[in-house]
């Protein structure tokens, strides 16, 4: 490893470090080596003896040189950290120390009018806290918190500040608190300990200042980003949520959909709007008695606080709770869950893009209880206040009690305009896919997204990851003033959506990839299911999945799993049946056995042996048969077996003659479970010929061989059904008494071997068949069975069932023959059938497989729509920065703004041709993504980026067109336009820069 070949090393390392400590050569013998410029142009060292200055953020850090050119070296590097030779060592100094003056003048000449400021004002910079000593300009602006704004200095107040950030202070703390959750108290603390570790300096303890600075930088940097310099209304012409970075994924009528969306029908499901609805219980904040102004109310995610105050106190809190099979504490305890005097504020209601994760705009709002309808009511319809969509589907773990009167307290709470306007819209809701499983049968039939169509694979979940993300920042958001601890959440979660947005190429481009193989095999899958049935039953149940779908609430639920009509007394009584049945062939085959039998029943008793064959080997090799048998009956068994064995031997000579050729030693070994019973293709597998047996024995072997086969195959798929069944029925549902328990578990215990027999079973069969005719018909649909194979009809408990693959064996039992199921009928009438219930069993493995199919098809089309959407969304969002230059009045602001609507401009349409670079050759192979696609390609040659510099390029990045459709890195291309289109990497930078 590469820790192993340093540790050699670590000496000379540490060598090195200590080194540091000296100034390299003998004091008296260092002159000043700091060049100097003579008045004729030339220059020269210094040269003046015995310098004692050196600076520990310069990278000539070893230098040492004189007072006079360390202040002359540093006028424009006011924050650099200086140490002074004291004849033993250096001791920490500072620039201000040694007479530095920090002139805030424009043109970087001393100003006549310059005013003095604090003699010891302290700037904290990335490396610490530094005192200076300032000097105002007078010719400028007389403001001295402007003048300081001028300097990348950002005053703590705004009349004769005395203390101030720099602009990259500010910056690194923002991305480590966004990137790492790092607290401002953390961060503060640091800088301290950077200045001095030993003994923080007295009277600088400006963490108040730092806490006010950062959350008006916050502000500030939401604000420019959101175009408000750019805009000659201001600050104050916000709309309400326009500060929030909205998903350009999402529809969006009149900036990323078609002219014809309303009344294209046929692609109408691809303009849906998916939202997530949850609340989150560890986003408190305690009551401490702050009181603070906002600084944005209602402008980005959270709602306005003053309206929604308002709201809770006119509106009636009446609880619409429809009851579900499940118990749920969001529904229980939405009214109780404060009881604490001293919490504020108990958690978080929210709404996100339920596709891509992005918090919605004025989507969020405090709770002061539980997860009361009132507050999930209103952020569901403020977030969709002025969307222009017609169809919605909203997700939400409690869907079931919640959107059943959602109309009708939209009615009672609400203004008749809002109820005129959501009444035109279509509500789908949905219960998020990992959420579902708490729910009862009930609402596993309304609201499963799997089941539901046009909604691709969205599974609903994606809020969750909103509360992952802020979960981090609770510990410290919970001690704030409430505005500052909205101030706060709202920067973190414009943080995760502007990351989101950037990263949509790759999550697309892979999104995309897994539902195009994912589509071709499930569509194989499905038609190799459907090709067992006749057409009519696929008609059938065709009819019944639609009338399903327009209606869910009335007839038969199609994707329900099959109830289990047989209980486990009945189960245990049929294997119990079943082993006395054999035990009582096994007595009469010996004592009726003839000589003047067909080959057929030759074959007959000779599989019957088989059985029987291999029920003693799996008992011997756990030493432990049914019912506990003792060793003595067991060896009574072995000998009946082995006596049967020899008496058929000695008829098996008739129909093999070639058996006659081996000793009777040989025939019958003295271990049961290798007795042989002789077969034609056991004479194939000891290498003896076919062509001495008796006409008829080899196709009458293979004919019953394939029965065999196939009643081992239906008998299997019977037998996993009970299995799955009885799991799901008792096992997970009932929590009964020990001996319920075990009683259970030995039921359980039974069908399992059962399986286990069918198993070998099947497999002896098929490798018989192997023998006696490998190139048969029989190999299209008696596979090999693997352990694997074993597995179904319903999904495992970590098996998700949108990627879930049916096992072949369901597949194949359609073309077995259906006479050799031979099942026990003693249960009640008004039950199902055996047959019938496995045809039950087919029509829910059939209808997952189509909804599987379907949903992972209506993924693609979602996807590139999406892809659609994004490009079309970046495209406008980069005419409407281009659209606000020369708003702004002035000619030094206005030239500012201009710059930087026109960066903005260009990073969007950046950030958009990285996109499609990155997915056009996919769409472009699978068929997908036209004509748009082609336009957009088309557009790339003439964006802005190509004229930028390609030495400005990060060479560590990778470019889109670097990546080939399968997300590889190609060595052999053109590079000569690759590096003029940046990859969304490029533009994590946006979330602290200017």
């Amino acid at each position: 490893s590469q820790i192993a070949t340093w540790i050699p090393h670590r000496n000379d390392y540490l060598d090195a470090l200590l080194a540091h400590e000296a100034p390299g050569l003998k004091q008296n013998t260092l002159k000043c080596q700091t060049v100097v410029h003579n008045d004729d142009g030339t220059t020269r060292a210094c040269g003046t003896p015995s310098p004692t200055i050196r600076c520990r953020d310069c990278f000539s850090c070893q230098t040492i040189e004189c007072v006079q050119c360390c202040l002359r070296r540093h006028k424009d590097l006011p924050f650099h950290r200086i140490e002074q030779w004291n004849g033993h060592y250096f001791k920490r100094t500072s620039l201000h120390g040694l007479g530095y003056k920090l002139h805030l003048c424009r043109f970087g000449a001393k100003c006549s009018n310059s005013t003095p400021g604090p003699r010891n004002f302290v700037v904290f910079h990335t490396n610490g806290h530094h005192r200076l000593r300032l000097i105002y300009c007078g010719c400028g602006t007389p403001v001295k918190s402007e003048q300081l704004l001028l300097f990348r200095l950002f005053p703590a107040t705004t009349a004769e500040p005395r203390t101030a950030f720099t602009f990259d202070c500010l910056n690194t703390f923002h991305l480590l608190n966004l990137q790492g959750k790092l607290t401002l108290h953390d961060y503060y603390q640091a800088m301290i300990r950077m200045t001095d570790n030993m003994e923080p300096a007295p009277g600088i303890w400006r963490y108040h200042d730092a806490i006010l600075a950062v959350r008006e930088w916050r502000h500030l940097k939401m604000l420019k980003r959101a175009g408000r310099g750019n805009d000659p209304s201001g600050i104050r012409g916000t709309p309400v949520g326009g500060l929030a970075v909205e998903c350009p994924a999402c529809p969006h009528p009149g900036r990323n959909l078609p002219d014809n969306w309303e009344t294209d029908l046929r692609r109408s499901w691809l303009y849906t709007q998916f939202i997530g609805v949850d609340a989150c219980f560890k986003l408190k904040l305690r009551d401490r008695g702050f009181q603070d102004p906002a600084l944005g109310d209602g402008l980005a995610y959270f709602v306005s606080d003053v309206q929604y105050k308002h709201h809770l106190k006119e509106c009636t809190n009446v609880q619409d709770v429809e009851p579900c099979d499940a118990h749920h504490h969001a529904v229980s305890q939405m009214n109780t869950k404060n009881n604490n005097k001293k919490v504020l504020v108990t958690g978080l209601g929210a709404v996100v893009c339920a596709r891509h994760s992005l918090m919605r705009k004025n989507a969020v709002a405090d709770l002061t209880k539980g997860e009361r309808q009132v507050t999930m009511d209103y952020i569901f319809w403020s977030t969709l206040a002025d969307s222009n969509i017609s169809m919605v589907v909203a997700s939400y773990d409690i869907a079931c009690s919640w959107s059943i009167h959602l109309m009708d307290r939209l009615r009672r709470n609400y203004a008749d305009k809002l109820v005129q306007k959501f009444s035109r819209i279509g509500f789908i809701f949905m219960v998020p896919k990992v959420h579902l499983p708490s729910h009862g049968k009930k609402c596993r039939r309304l609201y499963d997204f799997q089941h539901q169509p046009h909604v691709g694979r969205t599974h609903g979940e994606t809020i969750e990851q909103q509360w992952a993300h802020l979960g981090g920042v609770a510990t410290s958001t919970v001690e704030m003033a409430p505005e500052g601890r909205r101030s706060a959440l709202e920067d973190h979660m414009g943080n995760w959506n502007h990351v989101m947005k950037i990263n949509m190429g790759k999550n697309m481009f892979w999104s995309l990839t897994e539902a195009l193989n994912q589509s071709v095999k499930h569509r194989q899958l499905y038609e190799d299911l459907s090709s067992t049935f006749d057409e009519g039953t696929i008609q059938r149940w065709t009819g019944l999945i639609h009338a399903f779908e327009r209606d869910k609430k009335a007839g038969k639920d199609p994707y329900a799993e099959p109830e289990q009509s047989q209980t486990y007394d009945q189960i245990r009584k049929r294997l119990e049946d079943e082993e006395k049945a054999t035990e009582k062939d096994s007595e009469s085959d010996g004592s009726t056995l003839q000589h003047d039998f067909s080959p057929s029943e030759y074959v007959q008793r000779a599989l019957k042996l088989l059985d029987r064959q291999r029920a003693m080997t799996r008992d011997i090799a756990t030493q432990q048969a049914e019912h506990h048998c003792t060793t003595a009956d067991l060896q009574r068994k072995r000998e009946v077996f082995r006596s049967d064995v020899r008496s058929l031997t000695k008829v098996a000579v008739l129909f093999m003659p070639c058996l006659a050729l081996a000793s009777e030693d040989e025939e019958v070994l003295p271990s049961t479970s290798r007795s042989i019973v002789h077969l034609p293709s056991s004479l194939v597998a000891a290498g003896l010929p076919l062509s001495g047996c008796v006409s008829g024995i080899v196709r009458a072997e293979e004919q019953m061989r394939t029965a065999e086969a196939a009643d081992a195959l239906e008998a299997l798929c019977r037998m996993r059904r009970s299995y799955m069944g009885l799991i799901h029925k008792y096992k997970v549902n009932v929590f009964g008494s020990t001996s319920a328990n075990t009683r259970s578990r030995a039921v359980l215990k039974g069908v399992g071997r059962k399986i286990h027999l069918l198993a070998l079973k099947y497999r002896d069969a098929r490798l018989a068949l192997v023998a006696l005719n490998p190139k048969g018909s029989w190999r299209d649909f008696l596979l090999e069975l693997r352990d694997d194979d074993i597995r179904g009809p319903y999904p495992e408990e970590d098996e998700r069932e949108g990627r879930r693959e049916d096992s072949w064996i369901w597949r194949s039992r359609g073309r077995l023959v259906r006479q050799v199921l031979k099942l026990d009928g003693s249960v009640d009438g008004m039950r199902l059938s055996a047959e019938e219930e496995l045809d039950e069993t087919m029509l829910y493995m059939w209808a997952a497989a189509r909804a599987r199919f379907l949903r992972w098809q209506e993924e693609v089309h979602l996807l590139v729509e999406e892809m659609r959407r994004i490009i079309a969304f970046l495209h406008w969002q980069a005419d409407s920065w281009l659209s606000k230059r020369g708003s702004r009045h002035g000619v030094v602001i206005s030239f500012a703004a201009d710059c930087y609507a026109s960066r903005q401009a260009d990073q969007c349409r950046a950030l958009a041709a990285s996109f499609v670079q990155r997915w056009a050759p996919l769409l472009k192979r699978t068929g997908h993504g036209e004509p748009w696609i082609h336009e957009y390609v088309s557009s790339l040659e003439n964006t802005s980026l190509e004229d930028r510099d390609e030495e400005a390029v990060d060479e560590e990045l990778v470019d889109a067109e670097d990546e080939n459709e399968d997300g590889d890195q190609d060595e052999d291309q053109d590079v000569g336009r690759k590096n003029a289109v940046l990859d969304a990497t490029d533009y994590s930078v946006y979330l602290t820069t200017d």
